[in-house]
């Protein structure tokens, strides 16, 4: 089991390093957190008149700890469908809107539909391409307690709000700009996992793998 720092007292400052460090090490992934302090730099950009200078893409949001936010990403409100647990028979579900966690870091994969023939007498191999798969997501993040979310949130009640996902048998509409730009509207969720840690820290690392879905109407 990992020990996590109690970072329910910390300044902001050390809350953002903490918050990095603990997706370092859960998920193994280099932080993606950017702390913007330390020492101003003394030279201007006059000094380097052969640099040229891009604009920067504004961030989506600031979290509480004052470091901006970009790839945020939400959960659609709508009408789904899930199950009914007494009959067991699909019922329509109407779900709140939901905005992932500020931590959530989202990783794409999407593979060539491809049938491959060996060649009998050479190397290589005939290759017949009949299209693209689905894209594989997975989305891994951390429920913070009263800090990602603005809204007074404990940490488990952002993984209840997540289990009440996990339970429609639907397609979910998905926005945000780094689904969007890939042509993902809706993803289904196939597994999702809450890794134990010692939950006096307020501290719930869970991961989500969903592929894409879109809508196939058929016309009769």
């Amino acid at each position: 089991m990992i020990q996590l720092p109690d970072i329910k007292n910390m300044t902001d400052r050390n809350k953002a390093f903490a918050v990095a460090g603990i997706l370092g090490d859960i998920f193994g992934i280099s932080s993606p957190v950017f702390l913007p302090w330390g020492k101003s730099p003394e030279y201007s950009v006059q000094s380097f008149p052969s640099v040229e200078i891009i604009d920067v893409e504004p961030a989506d949001t600031v979290t509480n700890f004052g470091v901006p936010v970009y790839g945020t990403f939400v959960f659609r409100e709508g009408t789904y469908n899930t199950y009914d647990k007494s009959t067991g028979r699909i019922v329509s579900k109407k779900m709140t809107g939901m905005v992932m966690p500020y931590s959530c870091v989202a990783e794409f994969s999407r593979a060539m539909v491809m049938t491959e023939t060996n060649v009998l007498g050479t190397s290589g191999s005939v290759k017949e391409i009949y299209g693209l798969e689905d894209w594989h997501i997975r989305i891994r993040g951390l429920a913070l307690d009263n800090s990602t979310w603005g809204s007074g949130l404990t940490a488990q009640e952002q993984i209840n709000i997540l289990l009440g996902w996990r339970e429609i048998c639907d397609a979910i509409d998905i926005s945000g700009k780094i689904f969007n730009e890939k042509d993902i509207y809706r993803i289904a969720i196939k597994d999702m996992s809450i890794r134990p840690v010692e939950g006096r820290w307020g501290v719930i690392p869970f991961e989500i793998d969903a592929v894409s879905d879109e809508p196939i109407e058929l016309m009769i």
